[in-house]
């Protein structure tokens, strides 16, 4: 079995519907250790009543791992991140069908995204793992309003370049892997906190489903300055 999960904060993988059925995803990997050839999606779904079988396939059909599970309209939706971009799986009836699972656009090395959906809009945040407007890893965030048909130009959302981090340490160039979480939806009003070990921590918050952000420091380390003086003794 695929054991790692996160490298540090774990993706939203369950979504309890108002109906009491339940959806949830994790990284599956059956065959071939340490490389796992088949890795993907587990998936299982509540009825309201019991889970289904143990899956004995992941849910796309490219090998890709990090899964993040919500609803899409009456559907559901899991997006992952693949060999070179962002995958996208979708189908339009929950607990049952089959799934399309295709590449998104303007996502070339992108990684462990997180994904929601709110007032039938999809969210997604990841990190590049790749330089990206002067970032090596930066998280960046992207929409679609048509349920993943299309997918807005991905973006650092203001108050996350370097600059605004953390002013005046030259050596900052990203953040790390997993390092950012989306908090529960509430109609128009989402959030996020993202984090770095030498900055601090922030949280990105919109009242208009993804229009307009406002950053709220958290957390705020001590920042290095490039004095190596020693202190007096």
């Amino acid at each position: 079995m695929y054991d790692l999960q996160s490298n540090a904060n774990v993706q939203n993988r369950i979504y309890a519907y108002p109906d009491g059925t339940v959806g949830a995803v994790w990284t599956m990997g059956l065959t071939g250790s340490p490389g796992f050839s088949d890795r993907g999606t587990g998936y299982n779904f509540f009825d309201g009543f019991s889970w289904g079988e143990v899956p004995a396939a992941r849910v796309e059909n490219v090998r890709c791992g990090w899964p993040s599970y919500a609803p899409n309209g009456d559907g559901e939706m899991v997006i992952t991140h693949a060999a070179g971009n962002l995958n996208f799986a979708t189908r339009p009836t929950r607990g049952s069908g089959a799934w399309t699972s295709v590449a998104i656009p303007n996502t070339a090395g992108f990684t462990w995204p997180r994904a929601i959906e709110s007032n039938g809009k999809l969210h997604v945040i990841s990190n590049t793992n790749a330089i990206f407007e002067g970032l090596n890893f930066a998280i960046v965030y992207m929409s679609s309003s048509d349920n993943g048909a299309t997918w807005t130009t991905p973006v650092i959302l203001p108050g996350m370049e370097a600059g605004s981090i953390l002013t005046g340490w030259a050596g900052f160039d990203g953040f790390g892997g997993d390092t950012y979480s989306w908090a529960a939806p509430k109609g128009d009003t989402i959030a996020f906190v993202f984090g770095d070990m030498l900055g601090g921590v922030w949280a990105l918050k919109t009242f208009d489903n993804g229009a307009t952000w406002t950053k709220t420091t958290i957390y705020s380390f001590p920042t290095f300055t490039g004095d190596t003086t020693p202190d007096a003794a």
